[in-house]
């Protein structure tokens, strides 16, 4: 029944999860691809640090593409949570190789404002680097509608990595909380699939308690093989500024299935 649950939950529901990293030889046999497109240089614009709404943050010739608003900083106003893209047709890249024939390579800036009692917004974070440039055409653009997303005081960044040269799928999710004048990773989870045979590991972090479960299961057939918990070897704070890359983001711990 547990796994049952666990396994429906990250079927239905992608804000609460996302997944291991491949291993080494085949992550880097599906970045390879990238280096063969020529990628136009980003340029990340400087946000205003107030505005009266949203679209006041946005720089020109950018768009917002999701947003997701609430409560994160405990004041009682409705923040919100929002992922810029820019809108430049130079950054449509054609792909002539394998893989998909046009890539948006157009940067991601994610950001973040609060509400003030006066009605106006005041920037409370802005990240470039967490969400890298979708320019491997052998994946997906792993950017969902959904990938952003509010619940309880908490907001969740999800990645959804498809390779199209490989058989297994990885899911990641990031859950931030507004504590100590900054956003704190207070949560990861993360879970690779094996397209072929349903096989799949899991390994979900709750940083605020330092404790880890790592699972083995198949999602086709429900078999649980190992489920184990242990502790956080490392004490160190992650942020939205310091994980850097979030799809290489390494959280120090690995589930493994043997």
């Amino acid at each position: 029944m547990l796994l049952s649950s666990i396994a429906s939950f990250f079927i239905n529901k992608r804000q609460m999860m996302r997944v291991l990293l491949l291993p080494t030889c085949l992550f880097l046999s599906v970045f390879a691809n990238a280096q063969e497109l020529k990628i136009p240089k980003a340029h990340y614009p400087t946000l205003p640090k107030s505005g009266s709404t949203v679209d006041d943050f946005v720089p020109k010739d950018w768009k917002i593409e999701i947003q997701a608003k609430g409560d994160l900083n405990s004041d009682g106003l409705e923040d919100i949570v929002f992922l810029l893209q820019e809108d430049n047709p130079k950054n449509i890249v054609k792909n002539s190789g394998s893989g998909e024939s046009t890539l948006n390579t157009n940067p991601r800036i994610l950001a973040i404002i609060f509400a003030e009692k006066d009605g106006n917004y005041s920037l409370a974070a802005s990240n470039n680097s967490l969400i890298p440039r979708y320019t491997n055409p052998l994946l997906n653009d792993y950017i969902e509608s959904d990938a952003i997303t509010y619940r309880k005081g908490v907001f969740y960044l999800s990645f959804d990595i498809f390779p199209m040269s490989a058989s297994d799928r990885r899911e990641i999710s990031y859950n931030f909380r507004w504590q100590n004048n900054r956003f704190e990773l207070i949560g990861y989870d993360s879970r690779e699939i094996n397209r072929a045979d349903g096989d799949a590991k899991s390994i979900s972090i709750n940083y605020s308690t330092r404790k880890v479960r790592t699972m083995c299961y198949n999602v086709r057939t429900g078999e649980e093989e190992k489920v184990i918990w242990k502790k956080l070897p490392s004490n160190k704070i992650w942020t939205i500024d310091n994980i850097g890359n979030g799809i290489e983001f390494k959280p120090g711990v690995r589930a493994v299935c043997e």
